[in-house]
């Protein structure tokens, strides 16, 4: 956040080439963001409020700006009018340290020191651990809520507030729980939000607290700083390292953590080194949007960890004949998902790792592995996994890795005596192997 009468470098495009909406630098009172995206508010009485036109940074391009009432939880509670949606309510907590909501004032735009670690002058006067907040000594909870209490999608427990609806958490600052003031949101499994596909993977920006504390790793212990460093780094979105040796550092081959293989190219199925082998290319893509085609990496849905990929939404309805009809890909129905399996690192949609199978239920590894919903008037689960497997009826039975036996119309085990696939599919009597 810089005002560009101090600043003038801080509007990065010719005002000049905007064909949206046009305005003029006197309109402007304050410019936000330098990255992705960057916003420009007009200062009214002691509020500010957005312009109708955003710039695309990566794509040089002028956009709209204006949230429609599918966009956020707060969009229809305002009028549809961006001069009568003001940041003090819907923005500038967080973007700002000590933001008073009825003065309107700030120690500082932007996040200062003070912002994570509490008030600072008697520390600056009689510099001690003892009058200065510090997450790093913190349990995990109090050092998480310091990052996730703007770095998360929510609303505050009470709402209005003093007449106005807040989209940050009013009244919390470093120390307190940010459970007393903040709730994040939630998803109905089966319904498109503005913050999850239907599937429940999440594609709103600014969702990684609602991701990191559903997680394995929060519960044990660690916290955003185990990765990132706030301060300053040279590596992308701040982290301490080079993402991949972040991850490898507690997710080596054989270590308990996993993954459980002999080595990285057993795991990722690609070359060391390439950008398939990158641990956050699978369980952090490039998911969540930040303005039009530009995402920013999340982890791989909610649940118990960083998700393991999985394959492109698969809708299982309406019977066709004697047979069923499989649509296949983001629907309507289903109202998108999101699929690791994309862009140059590709494993291919029925790649070896795409279909392997974990010693999940089948109906569990249908819904969360396959992405698979299966309606009322679905066909039988068997069916359904070999039409996946093999479609178009090019084969009548299929052995999967975790001992099941698929054939048209039911599933059963197999007897002892059946080979086995070695993590791979198997047809016919464990002929045609595809290794």
């Amino acid at each position: 956040m810089r005002d560009p009468r101090e600043h003038p470098e801080a509007i990065l495009p010719d005002l000049a080439t905007n064909t949206v909406k046009k305005f003029t630098r006197d309109d402007v009172g304050l410019v936000y963001g330098s990255l992705w995206k960057q916003r420009y508010f007009t200062k009214v009485d002691d509020d500010y409020y957005p312009q109708p036109s955003q710039w695309d940074i990566m794509n040089h391009v002028w956009r709209a700006y204006f949230v429609p009432n599918d966009g956020d939880w707060w969009a229809p509670l305002y009028p549809p009018d961006n001069m009568k949606r003001p940041t003090s309510a819907l923005c500038d907590g967080c973007h700002s340290v000590n933001f008073n909501i009825r003065d309107h004032s700030v120690t500082e735009w932007n996040v200062g020191c003070e912002r994570c670690h509490g008030p600072g002058s008697e520390h600056v006067a009689n510099p001690s651990r003892a009058n200065i907040q510090n997450p790093a000594r913190m349990d995990y909870v109090h050092a998480t809520d310091t990052c996730i209490q703007c770095h998360s999608q929510g609303r505050p427990l009470t709402n209005p507030i003093e007449g106005k609806y807040y989209d940050w958490p009013v009244g919390f600052h470093v120390g307190l729980n940010l459970q007393d003031y903040w709730q994040l949101e939630e998803h109905t499994l089966g319904q498109t939000s503005f913050t999850h596909f239907a599937d429940g993977t999440a594609h709103k920006n600014r969702m990684q607290g609602n991701d990191f504390v559903q997680s394995v790793m929060y519960r044990r212990g660690v916290t955003c700083a185990s990765c990132h460093d706030s301060h300053g780094t040279p590596n992308d979105a701040l982290l301490i390292k080079p993402s991949r040796d972040i991850c490898l550092g507690c997710h080596g081959p054989t270590s308990p953590n996993g993954p459980h293989a002999s080595s990285l190219e057993a795991h990722t199925h690609h070359a060391r080194g390439s950008a398939g082998s990158d641990c956050i290319a699978c369980h952090m893509p490039k998911i969540e949007q930040t303005i039009a085609n530009v995402n920013v990496r999340r982890p791989r849905r909610k649940n118990t960890r960083f998700r393991i990929p999985a394959r492109p939404a698969i809708l299982i309805r309406r019977p066709l004949g004697p047979r069923m009809r499989f649509v296949i890909g983001p629907s309507a129905h289903l109202g998108g998902s999101s699929n690791t399996c994309s862009g140059p690192q590709s494993c291919g949609p029925f790649s070896s790792v795409c279909r392997r199978l974990t010693h999940e239920s089948l109906v569990r590894y249908l819904h969360y592995r396959l992405r698979v919903i299966l309606m009322p008037d679905s066909p039988t689960i068997g069916e359904a996994l070999l039409e996946i497997i093999a479609p178009n009826g090019s084969r009548r039975s299929v052995r999967i890795p975790n001992g099941l036996f698929i054939s048209r119309g039911h599933l059963r085990v197999p007897p002892q005596s059946a080979c086995t696939c070695r993590g791979l599919p198997q047809v016919d009597g464990c002929r045609n192997n595809v290794h």
